[in-house]
């Protein structure tokens, strides 16, 4: 047994106790073989530390999306299921990881940047205020100074907070804004220097699909559930990303992940009505036979083995 594993059985209480009961669903989003900003791809996993993650994981029992009802009705063994959300190229990895490992697995693609080898618009202001030309920016009639790290973080995360909890027109307008005030083409050079930002494209997206991994959606532009934005936008980023994704694949997008996992309580009933079977928030607990189909919670792996073998027990 690798020595890593052998620490991860010590870290969850000695040789690992029978889990408790409920399905983990775990909430990745990128895989790379080495960060080169620690602050802007907090959400990846390096690529070492996932094969051990997947190392650990198959030896519980995982479960493919097709087996989600069944495995939360009966509810009597723990399991594992994987999904990873946004739809980073970087995720090419993690296939190669889990097909190796023979586990399935749920993508959550936003699919307006797929459509263009654009950004998703979290990953272009992280770009912009983090690494982008400019001495500082104005917004939400304020004014940040970019000139240190330090203030390049403070800027990222009082803006970033903002438009998390803006509807999609001040967020687009304030994203516009603030485009204009770095150098044009600065998100594609940005995007050049940090490629683990890029987004797959829709070829590489149904060879994921024809290999088996199921293709759900994450919405159109990766616009937010909360009570702040209008239905209007709520419906648009289910309706029209579902229907782009099976025309793109051909087949059924049956699944929806909530950007950020925020959902308002009209959130069921939307899903329903347009057509998904199941939709997952990132409430932080196991699913098990009391959860809904449409609002099942995830739980976010985190980057040390002994960390994820105690989430899983």
């Amino acid at each position: 047994m690798p020595v890593w594993l052998e620490r991860a059985r010590v870290y969850a209480g000695g040789l690992l106790k029978p889990a408790r009961r409920g399905l983990r669903i775990l909430c990745y989003h990128g895989v790379v073989e080495r960060k080169q900003d620690p602050r802007l791809e907090r959400n990846f996993h390096l690529l070492p530390d996932f094969r051990k993650h997947v190392e650990l994981l198959s030896r519980r029992r995982t479960v493919a999306a097709a087996g989600l009802e069944d495995e939360l009705r009966r509810g009597k063994v723990p399991a594992v299921m994987i999904t990873f959300d946004d739809g980073y190229a970087n995720n090419l990895l993690a296939a190669e990881v889990l097909e190796r490992a023979r586990l399935p697995w749920s993508l959550f693609v936003t699919t307006n940047p797929l459509d263009d080898a654009g950004l998703l618009w979290t990953s272009e202001i992280a770009l912009l205020l983090l690494h982008g030309r400019a001495q500082q920016v104005e917004a939400f009639g304020l004014s940040w100074s970019l000139r240190t790290r330090g203030e390049r973080e403070q800027a990222y995360q009082a803006l970033r907070t903002r438009l998390k909890t803006a509807g999609a027109e001040v967020r687009s307008s304030v994203m516009a804004g603030l485009r204009d005030q770095f150098p044009s083409g600065e998100g594609e050079r940005l995007r050049e220097r940090f490629p683990s930002m890029r987004m797959l494209r829709w070829e590489q997206v149904r060879q994921l699909s024809a290999a088996g991994v199921e293709v759900g959606s994450h919405g159109v532009s990766h616009e937010l559930h909360h009570a702040a934005q209008p239905a209007a936008v709520r419906w648009r980023e289910l309706s029209d990303s579902k229907a782009e994704v099976e025309r793109r694949l051909g087949q059924p997008c049956r699944a929806f992940a909530f950007p950020n996992g925020d959902y308002n309580p009209d959130s069921r009933q939307e899903v329903e009505q347009a057509g998904y079977r199941w939709a997952f928030t990132t409430e932080p607990r196991p699913a098990d036979a009391d959860s809904d189909f449409r609002l099942l919670p995830r739980l976010d792996p985190p980057a040390s083995i002994p960390g994820l073998a105690r989430l899983l027990n």
